[in-house]
């Protein structure tokens, strides 16, 4: 890892989400998965909606889809909206790099590493032309729903889902890419919440753990293991140190991963005058329940995060462990580390 400089730098909201105007009669494959979720008829003061999105404090919103051109506001053309203003400064792009909902091929695709990385040439080219014919902007992947057609309906929503969302946010991060707006917050089959009730779905709280600790900054991190295992790294945004998210596509084989600073290929302590030096890291393992990567219910650290009797985001209280010791990826598992035993001096 290499944090005397940043690779890139993200918007501080760079998690965005979606909401569309497709109505409930809009179907694919003979499944109709959008129900009472587009833009016109989504019940906004569901409690289970509003605390699922307080709980960003803020999230991004996109509205709108590939019917937004047909969509027309009828207030005439001499009325002021004093609430829209026109920003420049960004180039979206739209990224369904999965395929078509239906192929029963998308979950091997999710867990094949070679098949994620060819899209990487996707935004490289993008953030070269932006930075080419429109330097003022920068890229935005304005919609990711990993499948297109309303996405999988045996996969989008489920634990596996999450090593595509992951390793996309993570890769778009590294390509100077600033936001990126996942289709859809809620509605079709790949939405961060259920459709019908609003329960988050597990990609849901890797979305909301991303927001909370991943900086602004991209460092460079790499591996000479297995290419199975995925590995970002920004500066934290809960304070001083790294965040490091390991991704382990693998089914059957775990890493032991020591987080080794480039400059002195050692661990070094971060030493402050006046203060002890911590070695307390803090870990959040994210797994399917019951090992089953299909699984609507994803664990961390073990629990089940489910809605509180209060229907409020259950809590997301991390493992404190000695961050001079290896960091065990378990088989399917999306793990979140904060340290501050790594020399970060652009942190």
């Amino acid at each position: 890892m290499n944090a005397v400089t940043s690779i890139a730098t993200i918007d501080n909201n760079y998690v965005c989400a979606t909401l569309d105007w497709w109505p409930a009669n809009k179907c694919n494959y003979n499944d109709c998965p959008w129900g009472q979720t587009g833009i016109l008829n989504l019940d906004l003061s569901n409690k289970v909606l509003s605390n699922a999105i307080k709980a960003f404090n803020p999230l991004r919103f996109r509205l709108g889809g590939s019917v937004e051109d047909q969509i027309v506001y009828q207030f005439g053309k001499q009325k002021k909206c004093p609430h829209f203003k026109k920003r420049e400064g960004s180039v979206t792009h739209h990224i369904y790099n999965l395929g078509a909902g239906v192929d029963k091929d998308v979950i091997n695709k999710i867990q094949d590493p070679y098949f994620l990385s060819q899209v990487a040439e996707t935004f490289k080219n993008v953030a070269q032309a932006v930075k080419e014919f429109t330097p003022w902007a920068a890229p935005w992947v304005g919609e990711a729903g990993g499948a297109y057609n309303s996405g999988s309906k045996d996969v989008s929503h489920t634990f596996v889902n999450g090593f595509w969302y992951l390793d996309q946010l993570g890769m778009t991060s590294t390509l100077n890419h600033k936001v990126y707006c996942r289709q859809t917050l809620v509605g079709g089959n790949y939405g961060l919440l259920n459709t019908t009730s609003f329960i988050p779905n597990p990609d849901y709280y890797g979305a909301l753990l991303w927001h909370r600790l991943m900086g602004s900054k991209v460092l460079s991190v790499s591996h000479e293991g297995s290419p199975f295992l995925r590995a970002y790294a920004h500066c934290s945004k809960k304070g001083p140190g790294i965040i490091v998210l390991l991704i382990n596509m693998s089914n059957s084989t775990a890493f032991n991963v020591s987080l080794v600073d480039d400059m002195n290929l050692d661990p070094v302590l971060e030493t402050i005058p006046g203060k002890v030096p911590t070695t307390t890291g803090e870990e959040y393992h994210l797994t399917p329940k019951d090992g089953n990567i299909r699984s609507d219910v994803v664990l961390m650290n073990g629990t089940p995060l489910q809605l509180k009797n209060s229907l409020d985001i259950p809590e997301m209280k991390p493992w404190l462990v000695d961050a001079s010791s290896p960091i065990k990826a378990e088989p399917n598992s999306n793990i979140f580390v904060y340290t501050k035993s790594v020399n970060a001096p652009t942190c």
